[in-house]
Parts: C-alpha cells; structure tokens; sequence
C-alpha cells in the first residue's frame, strides 16, 4: 500500500477525514493511517479521536501554521529516509482553508512522492444537496468577520458568474445574509450546518427567507453556504432537512 519513491524516499500522503461522522473515512485512507510512520495533525487530540474510533494507534505529531517551518524541515527528512507519513486536519480535506500548503510545495520542490487520498468535503457535500448548479463553481474561503472586510468579500463577487460557495460562522449569519441581500437580492441561497452529523441541516431560499428561518435555528460552528446564479432558480423553499 504505502508507495516508495526515489532512493527509497517514503511518500507524503495528503489525507482527507471525516467532516462530521467518522464512519466516512474511506478504507484506503484508514489503511493508510495504519500504514505510516507518523500521522501530522491540524490538532492532535482531535485527531486522536478519530484515530481511537478507528483503533489505530499510529503516532501522532502535531504540523499548524505555527510551527510548520520547523517541522517542515523535519518531515522532509524523515521522508527522505524512507518513511511515510500522513497529513490529516481537523475535518475534511487537507489546505482546503487549513494548513498544508507549506509542507507540500517543499516536499513537491524537493521530488518527494505527493499522494492525494480523497475524501470528504465540505464544499462537495454542500453543493451536492444545494439544488443549485455546480456545472461551474468558486470555493470563495472564509467570510471575514469584521463588518468592514465582510462587505469588501461579498461585493468582490458581485461579478462572479459562477456559484459560490463560502464558510462562515454561525455568529456571523445574520450579517452574512444582510449583506447577500443587499448586494445579490435575486440569488438562490442554500445553508448547511453540522453535514453528515446528526443534527445536520440544510436550508435553502433567498437571504430574505433564511434570514427569518434562522432566526429561531440553533446553529453552531462552521456553516457552509452556497449561493446561486445571478437571476437563476435554485431550490423550492423548504422546511430545514435533519439528517438521521
């Protein structure tokens, strides 16, 4: 399973997790957990959960945006000595809006194997229950919260042909559909929270509609929100969907 490259050179593997129920990690990304020297982690004890749920016992080291230049230096040379390791986040797919861009670009600059592992996304699973087209898209990031930039990064994408899909706080709802509303009245607009967890929802309808829908929603964490064609129809209004 676990691939070798030049001279014996193990390989990074770019591992996507769960988003929300563990059962979605995939049987080659557990093997390949299993497999590798050394799990790198967003937050290791998050991660140890996930691995504990699986019964894997690989050793975990933590790799973030504050220490990732003194461990990059660490992990190519623990690759160039032939060992394998993994590179996981918190939830979903590794430098989708998380760390791992930095290691990757060395370990691709040094000739090291890269392996994607693919899996779980939240970007996919909200679009894939938006009801909006996904024929062309743009993953937008993270909404800044501050009033100021958040007006900034939705105008930008005023001109945006395409359907959007951004994250944002739960905090910071209301605000985000206020500033849709204002800027992009006619857009179908979808919300998720908490997918494939129990507790999951997505709502769809104008930022008008969700605005008095999430109202009385308790929503908490990361939401992801999906915003359609300028003028395009999008999903009939509904009641918000829970997941089993």
């Amino acid at each position: 399973m676990i691939r070798m490259g030049r001279r014996g050179a193990g390989s990074l593997y770019v591992v996507a997790v769960p988003i929300g129920h563990p059962d979605d990690l995939t049987i080659r990304a557990r093997r390949v957990l299993e497999e590798v020297a050394w799990v790198l982690a967003e937050d290791p004890a998050t991660t140890r959960r996930l691995l504990a749920y699986h019964r894997i016992s690989t050793p975990l080291t933590s790799y973030h945006n504050l220490n990732k230049e003194e461990k990059t230096a660490v992990v190519l040379s623990r690759l160039r000595e032939g060992h394998s390791l993994a590179l996981v986040c918190d939830a979903g797919t590794p430098l989708v809006c998380d760390p791992g861009s930095y290691l990757v670009g060395h370990a691709q600059r040094a000739g090291l194997p890269v392996v994607p592992i693919p899996g779980p996304s939240a970007v996919m699973a909200a679009l894939s229950v938006s009801g909006i087209s996904a024929d062309a898209f743009v993953f937008a990031g993270t909404i800044p919260s501050g009033a100021a930039q958040r007006r900034t990064f939705l105008h930008a994408l005023r001109s945006e042909a395409r359907t959007q899909v951004i994250f944002a706080s739960a905090r910071d709802l209301p605000a985000v559909l206020g500033a849709v509303r204002s800027t992009t009245p006619d857009r179908p607009v979808t919300v998720s929270s908490a997918l494939t967890e129990p507790h999951e929802r997505t709502m769809a309808g104008t930022a008008r509609d969700l605005a008095a829908q999430c109202g009385g929603a308790d929503l908490q964490g990361e939401l992801t929100i999906v915003i359609g064609l300028r003028g395009k129809p999008g999903p009939a209004r509904a009641a918000p969907r829970r997941g089993k």
